[in-house]
């Protein structure tokens, strides 16, 4: 019995880490830039559920990590 107690929390955490890392992941702002110029247009935010601190970013206050999308 404690070995199947044991087994279903190992379970529910990895399922938790799994879910708040796709959060993460899927949370992270895209820049698009001009690719005649190379400067930054818009910036595309996403809030998460679980990391949501500072989804509030423009062209002057870029991301440290963000998806780059190329734009005319």
């Amino acid at each position: 019995m404690k070995k199947l107690i044991y087994n279903t929390a190992g379970v529910v955490f990895i399922a938790l880490v799994s879910v708040a890392m796709m959060d993460y992941a899927f949370s992270t702002p895209t820049v698009i830039t001009s690719y005649s110029t190379g400067n930054c247009v818009a910036v595309e935010n996403y809030p998460g559920a679980f990391f949501n601190t500072n989804s509030n970013f423009t062209c002057e206050n870029l991301p440290n990590k963000y998806n780059h999308v190329w734009a005319k």
